[in-house]
């Protein structure tokens, strides 16, 4: 286990919080794909929500390879949630996501509803 994940463990943050932030953003600053994955979610479902944040972070995350971040990439293009509207790109995504493993991402743009419910059942 990354000394990043046993961090995040070991904390006590509130939701959302600016340190709840401050720590992914660390994280993602620092190389760590799966922690910009979780600043992306953080924007997204935040009660501040960012969207240019969330897709920003997203990218990140993608083109560190995390496949995560290119699912959550693709799902921004699809929906123009935080970025332009590009269903070229969004497609592209998705099949990459898919490639690297993110079976939801084969279904394209009709798994973004499933997906949001995995993320919000994860976050309860």
């Amino acid at each position: 286990m990354s000394d990043f994940v046993a961090d995040l463990h070991d904390a006590d943050f509130e939701p959302y919080s600016p340190e709840q932030v401050q720590f992914f953003q660390s994280g993602c600053n620092a190389g760590l794909g799966k922690a910009c994955v979780g600043l992306a979610v953080l924007h997204a479902l935040s009660p501040n929500q960012n969207l240019s944040a969330a897709a920003a972070a997203a990218q990140q995350a993608c083109a560190m390879g995390d496949e995560e971040g290119c699912y959550f990439l693709a799902a921004a293009y699809a929906t123009g949630s935080g970025v332009q509207h590009d269903p070229a790109m969004a497609d592209m995504l998705f099949a990459q996501s898919c490639q690297m493993g993110v079976q939801l991402a084969c279904e394209g743009a009709s798994s973004i509803p499933n997906a949001m419910a995995i993320i919000e059942t994860r976050l309860q």
